[in-house]
């Protein structure tokens, strides 16, 4: 039904609304204008609207309070919305263009808005005087096991590694110094802990009294194989393992030794000043239980330092050629003296970056090489 046929029929009925009897009753009538196949229309009594039909599209039950909708719907923003299938189809194209539209630049608004955060970031860990600068060399900037691709890369970054330690002097009073609730999980069976661990700072020291402790226990270990080999305790074998193992950590093993950790960094960098010898970073401290070998006794709560944040530093493109030179195919990275040595400082926020790197050459022994 039209407007014309609404105007007309309103005015018949002396301007009243439409009953919902009136149309319920012709809910059998076909196509306006015509009269229903299989039965004729039904007569109201007094009703204008005997003499109509309406077009029934679909069949409804509704209740008193139910509102029919006889003219097309508006839009928010006014207007009528089109009837006719192509101008609907390309009313839904329109707004599914604009969707696309609008998350497009909200992506865009969202990675500028990221990468100008981190750089903020950045230069504020740069700004100022460095707090530590160490000299490092591959023993403690190891390249990864991927090396160089055959294409360019912008993502080359060195791993940081620290020395293999034990951690003696992180223990009970220490984890709950940095805020370990030692007292809940002590005395516990070790299946009743979880991934127990939290963000602090560490001191890494580099060559110093930690890392010369660490190749006296190697050097101990040795000499113990070598008497249980007078004595029978240990076979040849034993011996060599030894040998191998103390050689390879006076030419390749990381002399980056952490000493101690704390909740802020200002306080740790009062109590290590030495800048060249020295350095503060994040890491995760690991809660667990160990049992001393050979006795049954409860667990004892220890202390380990994980991975340390960051680990990794990036290579800005301008040392790739030193850094390229230094690394190639030939050379087993693992058990050999390092290739190229690197100056890393630390900034404000205890994250480092890479100030120089060169090529180390291949005949210098392991002291040139530290120096």
């Amino acid at each position: 039904m039209g407007p014309r046929e609404l105007s007309a029929l309103f005015a018949l009925a002396g301007g009243g609304g439409l009953s919902v009897g009136g149309i319920c009753g012709q809910r059998g009538a076909d196509r306006r204008g015509y009269p229903p196949r299989g039965r004729q229309a039904v007569q109201s009594r007094g009703d204008v609207l005997s003499a109509l039909f309406l077009h029934q599209d679909l069949r409804l039950v509704v209740g008193l309070d139910a509102e029919v909708a006889v003219l097309p719907g508006r839009r928010p923003g006014g207007g009528r919305l089109p009837f006719h299938t192509g101008a609907v189809a390309a009313y839904r194209t329109r707004g599914r263009r604009l969707v696309r539209v609008r998350l497009s630049i909200f992506a865009i608004v969202l990675v500028v808005a990221v990468n100008a955060f981190v750089l903020a970031g950045v230069a504020w860990n740069r700004s100022g005087e460095p707090a530590a600068i160490l000299e490092l060399t591959e023993r403690e900037l190891a390249m990864p096991y991927s090396r160089w691709s055959g294409r360019e890369s912008t993502g080359v970054s060195l791993s940081i590694r620290q020395a293999d330690q034990d951690h003696e002097w992180l223990g009970r009073d220490k984890l709950a110094e940095l805020g370990f609730d030692v007292d809940r999980y002590e005395g516990r069976p070790r299946h009743d802990w979880r991934a127990l661990e939290r963000r602090v700072f560490v001191v890494l020291e580099f060559d110093g009294p930690a890392f010369r402790a660490l190749r006296a226990e190697r050097e101990a270990r040795l000499a113990k194989a070598r008497e249980g080999l007078e004595s029978g305790e240990t076979n040849r074998k034993q011996v060599e393992a030894a040998e191998a193992a103390l050689e390879r950590f006076e030419t390749a093993e990381s002399r980056l030794v952490v000493i101690d950790a704390g909740e802020e960094a200002s306080s740790l960098r009062q109590r290590y000043p030495d800048r060249e010898r020295y350095a503060v970073m994040r890491a995760l401290v690991h809660m667990h239980a160990t049992s001393r070998p050979g006795q049954e006794s409860e667990p004892v709560v220890r202390g380990r330092v994980g991975r340390l944040l960051p680990g990794r530093v990036h290579v800005p493109r301008r040392f790739h050629a030193p850094l390229r030179r230094s690394t190639d195919e030939t050379r087993n990275a693992y058990d050999a003296p390092p290739r190229y040595r690197a100056v890393v400082k630390f900034g404000r926020r205890a994250e480092p970056w890479l100030a120089g790197i060169e090529p180390i050459p291949a005949g210098a022994d392991s002291e040139t090489a530290a120096d």
